[in-house]
This record gives structure tokens, sequence and C-alpha cells, in this order.
């Protein structure tokens, strides 16, 4: 099948054109409030079942947004990123219950462990043709309100920059925390043992 060269011309000019104002955009980029975890997850990824005691039980008994601003997680290129963050770290924190060994609970006297987490930083902002973002979180951990001690978990992602997008822009903030939540899996596993 020949394809005629002009006609083609004009059609890659005008998805060109396309493509550069949807890069030119001002307007906010709106994320989902729900984390979706990339595939190669290690949580995620369906371990087998637990056994009864290998199972941990984990409370998030309080949940703080420590930034300035709780809607916003920077800029991709001259376009503000709103979000309901705390839900979208809330439900990151929730999806490692994909890894059969977590249970999350209600309350305190049902659990193995309870987590007060504290979100620092969520943020994503363009680096000439890059992206790049970082969520930062602080977890104290209880036992039967015993402190148990806490960490600093810091997830990040760098990518191409492709347009400023919106699904773009939140893969990059779910690979991010996908990042963090590999060491608060494997963290709340060694301290539900210990």
């Amino acid at each position: 099948m020949a394809v005629s060269v002009s006609n083609s011309k004009p059609a890659a000019a005008l998805a060109f054109a396309a493509a550069a104002l949807a890069a030119c955009s001002t307007a906010p980029i709106g994320l989902s409030s729900q984390f979706d975890p990339p595939s190669r997850a290690s949580y995620a990824s369906g371990k087998p079942p637990a056994l009864p005691a290998e199972l941990c039980r984990v409370q998030i008994a309080h949940f703080t947004d420590m930034r300035p601003d709780s809607q916003t997680m920077g800029a991709m290129g001259v376009r503000t990123v709103q979000a309901d963050t705390g839900a979208w770290v809330r439900s990151g924190l929730e999806s490692l219950a994909r890894d059969s060994r977590i249970r999350f609970v209600g309350t305190a006297s049902e659990a193995d462990l309870s987590i007060d987490v504290e979100l620092l930083k969520a943020y994503v902002m363009t680096i000439t043709v890059d992206k790049a973002s970082n969520v930062a979180l602080r977890i104290r951990y209880s036992r039967n309100g015993a402190p148990q001690g806490d960490a600093l978990y810091r997830g990040t992602d760098t990518d191409v920059n492709w347009a400023n997008g919106d699904g773009e822009t939140q893969e990059t903030l779910n690979r991010a925390l996908a990042n963090l939540l590999e060491d608060v899996d494997r963290d709340l596993m060694a301290r539900c043992k210990g």
C-alpha cells in the first residue's frame, strides 16, 4: 500500500502542534488520590500466602501531613500539581496488604505493630528535559503502646519529561512512593518478628 508523502506531512505537523500545545498548557495537573503500584513493586508481586506465624497485623494509628501546603505536589513546567496527597500516601501504605504477610487492622489491640506516619515531602519538578519526584515519610513504630523506634524513608524517581502530562506525572510519583514502600514493607516484617 502506497502512502502519500504530501498527505502525511500535514498530519504529522498537526500532531506535533497538538503535542506542543499540550506541553505548553498552564492548567493545573489534578492527580488521583489512589496509589497504583508499578508492576515491578516486589511487595505487590503476589508472594505465597502467609502462614499464621508469619502474619504481621499493622494499625495505621495516625497520619499527619507535615508539609506547609497539603494540596500541592510541586510543578511540571508551569503546571502546578494538585492532589489529596494524604489520601494518596495512605492508599500507598494500604497497598502493602498485597504482601500476604501484612494485614491492616483497625485497633491497637488487634495489632502486632502500630505506626504513626508523618508525610515530610511529596513533590515533582522538572529539570531541563527530565522530571524528578521525591516522597519522604517518617514512621514511628510502637507495640502495645511502647515505642519501638522510628525510621525515615525516601523514595525517588527520575525520568524523561515528555510533555508535562497528567499521566506521566502520576506515574513518576507512584514510582517514587513504590520505591519507598519497598523499604517500609521490609521493615514492617523485621519489626513484627522482633
